[in-house]
């Protein structure tokens, strides 16, 4: 599959992570995996951090949610 295949999906996967955030916007899951998907592809990561953020303090144990906020920070060059 090319690059436009593989955004494709990206871009849906992104508005299906927004849907469900929308629907249980307390869910850490759907906070997680819509932030990392966000920053994966380098869109609104200021909203990514956020969502990754929010995640990891709901769940501090999680090693995903902080893993997914490293990666983020990591891709931003920041601490």
């Amino acid at each position: 599959m090319g690059e436009v295949g593989h955004c494709v999906y990206a871009e849906k996967a992104v508005r299906h992570f927004q849907r469900a955030c929308e629907i249980d916007p307390a869910r850490p899951a759907h906070m997680s995996n819509y932030g990392y998907t966000l920053a994966l592809l380098g869109q609104d990561l200021a909203h990514a951090e956020q969502l990754l953020r929010r995640a990891a303090a709901a769940e501090p144990r999680n090693a995903a949610f902080r893993r997914n906020l490293a990666h983020l920070l990591e891709q931003a060059d920041r601490p």
